[in-house]
């Protein structure tokens, strides 16, 4: 009809804004892509350790900020929480690991991953 807005037209252009690679106020930009291998477990007493392996496909040195979170499956609570930084030079690899990082058993739990990335 005349007048009423295009609800489609506007949800796409919303998908589309969300999908868009933004930068971060201090320049870095999702880095997900560049860490593989990765594993996060609890050991029989409940202490988390998280390993990984990071690679920089850029043409500079990349600094990533990795951040691992031990949390609620039900309901998104952060348990615990290890920051990580390493510095990659182009086209290199380096291994990541937080041993031991959250020590309290918590059923349910999972363990959330996110990486950025900036130039170094």
């Amino acid at each position: 009809m005349l007048g009423e807005p295009d609800v489609e037209a506007s949800q796409v252009a919303a998908s589309r804004a969300a999908a868009a690679v933004t930068s971060a106020p201090d320049g870095s930009v999702g880095g997900r892509k560049d860490l593989t291998a990765d594993r996060c477990t609890a050991d029989a007493k409940g202490a988390w350790s998280y390993t990984a392996t990071l690679t920089n496909h850029q043409t500079t040195a990349q600094t990533y900020a990795i951040t691992v979170s031990i949390v609620d499956g039900k309901t998104s609570t952060v348990y615990g929480t290890k920051a990580l930084t390493a510095t990659v030079q182009p086209k290199k690899s380096t291994p990541i690991k937080a041993e031991r990082f959250y020590t309290k058993r918590i059923e349910g739990a999972l363990c959330v991953t996110r990486v950025t990335r900036k130039a170094a």
